[in-house]
């Protein structure tokens, strides 16, 4: 019994109207981060290179029409062609990645920004040393153990364009999620991304009290959503105004 109520909760917890609610009374991570890079991480990586390219600097790629395309390989994931061809269109000139993981997608950012600084921040020591043996090992990048889920743990870091990658929907606990929201926007020097999973938090709450001056703007790539806000301008986007908005249907 206990086994099939853990699968209900997972399931419901990925769903448009219990997501929010479970995850709002849900006071835990959904990982253990010391050990996610065995007990998850290294499996979730050899299961979804099969279907997805992870690694630009491994496969030929082109641009076409502002969008990336792989030849002879798996096509990348549209979550996260969401955040490469939102930085090749912003062009910034230093990336920060909060929750960098294995570095997958912060090397990417050196492949298609090769003049940008790349620094990468992750709670996890296991999974910065995943990444320099991973994507690091002769490349240059700033990789920072922290827990942005503790207020202040942003002192000294700013970048031009910073983004996330799956990494709030899994953070849930009391004011954790808006702690860790708050030191990503502390940190973000003009340009923020977000590419979650919508159903997890009552993200419009969130990002009104982080950033209350500041519109979410919807990016989309086939039916993936991130969420760009723009520290300086209005973006000719649509504006995300109610849940809904967070979804293509």
């Amino acid at each position: 019994m206990a086994n099939i109520a853990k699968r209900l909760f997972y399931r419901l917890r990925y769903t448009r109207h219990m997501g929010p609610l479970l995850g709002a009374v849900q006071n835990e991570d959904d990982f253990s981060w010391k050990t996610y890079t065995t007990d998850c991480y290294q499996r979730e990586l050899l299961h979804n290179q099969q279907f997805t390219t992870r690694q630009l600097a491994k496969v030929h790629w082109s641009i076409e029409n502002r969008r990336i395309e792989i030849v002879g390989a798996p096509p990348l994931h549209p979550g996260h062609q969401i955040i490469y061809e939102t930085a090749l269109e912003l062009q910034p000139t230093s990336v920060l990645e909060v929750g960098c993981g294995a570095g997958d997608h912060l090397a990417n950012m050196g492949v298609l920004l090769p003049a940008a600084s790349l620094t990468g921040v992750d709670v996890s020591e296991g999974q910065l040393e995943f990444a320099v043996q991973r994507n690091f090992s002769t490349r240059l990048a700033r990789l920072i153990c922290k827990d942005f889920t503790i207020d202040g743990a942003c002192e000294g870091l700013s970048s031009e364009f910073v983004y996330t990658n799956a990494v709030l929907m899994h953070i849930h606990g009391y004011a954790r999620p808006l702690t860790f929201l708050r030191n990503v926007w502390a940190v973000c020097g003009r340009y923020l991304l977000l590419k979650e999973n919508w159903s997890r938090h009552n993200y419009l709450k969130l990002f009104r009290k982080a950033m209350p001056a500041h519109h979410p703007y919807k990016v989309v790539r086939e039916d993936s959503i991130g969420v760009l806000f723009d520290r300086r301008n209005a973006l000719d986007l649509q504006i995300i105004n109610k849940a809904s908005d967070f979804f293509c249907i």
